[in-house]
Parts: structure tokens; sequence; C-alpha cells
């Protein structure tokens, strides 16, 4: 059974107690009432995602606080929800990019009804000897069948098949993902990473797998800073500038560097890595959770 719910007041002494610098436990102060607010709005699991890295060492239950602020942890908490929303932007034009570049690719090569053949995939299984197209084209027929966007509707009504670049609007990223990476045909595999200016389908499958879990995440308004991604982004080498090469391996600084470089060259301009960048500029201090991520 899960622990009994701890009221709002309750969670502001908890945190005085364990020496968070800035908490004021008087309800008639300004202190008090903007906390017991930003509490009340964010919640109190959320918001230690952000404070954790400020107590001893909270994975072993040792959670007083050994430096920090409320200040300094809104002020982690307003960056992560700033960068959030310029990693969706890119990410954005990243996705509807590539599921329009795959879609076009499998159509002229393959015919526009392949993505639902069993020969357009390969036969890859998974630890436990399943056959991965399977649970794919079950993925995709369902997904079909459970969207209500009108184009899809049309052909259902119709009784028509739908057309890749139809069904590529409805299906999801993950599902995009995994059908260019289970892709048999090696051509389409390298052509489509091409586009991108990678010469490598592996690579180019390992980012797409990384920006699906790093999509997902901001969708679900999840924590980037300090977070180690459980897939990494490859980062091509010509792009790893800093002397310190960790920066890019397994960071969320791997993600911003490949991210601003595939934006910049679908857009062909510099728009948003500069905007991105001029946003990090004004957080020096905050970055280095980009670039050293700790998972406490």
């Amino acid at each position: 059974m899960p622990k009994p719910a701890t009221t709002v007041p309750d969670q502001i002494a908890l945190l005085k107690k364990r020496g968070l610098a800035g908490v004021s436990v008087d309800p008639e102060s300004d202190e008090y009432r903007q906390l017991m607010h930003w509490l009340m709005n964010n919640g109190y699991y959320r918001l230690s995602g952000y404070w954790r890295y400020h107590q001893k060492d909270p994975r072993n239950g040792e959670n007083w606080f050994i430096g920090g602020s409320v200040a300094e942890v809104q002020a982690a908490y307003d960056f992560d929800a700033g960068l959030r929303s310029y990693l969706s932007e890119g990410l954005a034009v990243l996705e509807v990019t590539f599921r329009s570049r795959l879609a076009y690719y499998v159509a002229t090569a393959l015919g526009p009804l392949a993505y639902l053949e069993e020969g357009t995939y390969g036969d890859h299984k998974d630890k436990d000897g399943n056959v991965l197209r399977d649970k794919l084209l079950d993925d995709i027929a369902r997904q079909l069948a459970d969207s209500k966007e009108r184009f899809i509707q049309h052909h259902v009504r119709a009784g028509e098949p739908i057309p890749i670049w139809a069904a590529m609007e409805a299906v999801s990223f993950g599902t995009v993902s995994k059908m260019y990476s289970l892709l048999a045909d090696a051509k389409i595999r390298a052509d489509v990473a091409k586009t991108f200016g990678i010469s490598s389908y592996a690579t180019m499958r390992s980012i797409v797998r990384s920006f699906v879990t790093l999509r997902n995440t901001c969708a679900h308004h999840g924590r980037i800073w300090n977070r180690v991604p459980d897939i990494p982004c490859p980062v091509l080498n010509p792009l790893k500038t800093k002397g310190d090469s960790s920066i890019y391996t397994q960071t969320p600084w791997g993600w911003i560097v490949m991210l601003c470089h595939l934006v910049d060259q679908i857009q062909r301009n510099d728009r948003f890595s500069q905007d991105l960048n001029g946003f990090l500029d004004q957080h020096p201090e905050l970055v280095v959770g980009l670039k050293y991520p700790k998972n406490h």
C-alpha cells in the first residue's frame, strides 16, 4: 500500500525540517504563499526531481539538504520548462520531415501499400524469439483502426486501403521509428539516412530511436536537466567541437547538439540553433546538468 497523502502545509514543513534554504513555515509570509502555490500547481513528486540534486543521498533515503534553496530549485525547474519548449519545437520539425521522407522513399520504391506487407520488413526477433515485424504490423493496424483523423476515416468508409503517406500522419513516431529500423531494403534505409547527411543506416536508426524517447519525455513534461538518456543519441564526430568528448556521450547535450544540427539542415538556416544556444547561454550554471548529468 502507498503511504498516506501529505498535505501541502506538511510538505512545506518537511522541506523546512530537511533544511532547504528559503522555506518559510509562516502562513502569513509571502514566501510561504508562493511556495504553497508552486507545490499545488506542480506537485511535490514532480518538483522533488529537481531538489534531490541538493540532498545528501536521496536514493538511499538520506533526504536532508546539503545546499540549494527554493530559488535555486525554482530556477532549475523554469529552465527545464523553457528547454523543453525549444526541444519540442525542433523535434516537431525533425519528426514531420522524417515521416515525410520515409513515406516518400518506401512509396516510390515499393509502392504505397508495401508498408502493410510482411516482406517489407526483416525477420528480426526479440530476446524471447518473437518476430518483431509481427508486432509492428499489429501496431500499425491497431493505430490506424483507432485513428479519428478524417483522412483515415475517408479511406475506411470507402473500403480502400490506406496509402503510406496518409498512414504516416496517424501512427505514432515510435511506430515510424520501428518501420525504419525493420525495413528489409538496405537501399531505402541508406537513401533516407543520406537525406539527413548521415552515411550510416545504423547511426540514423539510433538517432531516431533516441529522439522518440526525447519526444515522449517532452510530451509528458518530463525532466531533461540532469537526465541520463535511456537510449543515447549518437553525435557525429565533426560536431564534437569541445575538448571533453564525454559531454556528447549519453547526455542531454548529445540530444541538443544533434537536434540543432539536423533542424538547421532541414530548415536551411541556423535560426533554431541560434535561438536554443542563446537560451542556454543565459543559464551557464544549469547547462552543467546537461553536459554532466547525474541520475540521483
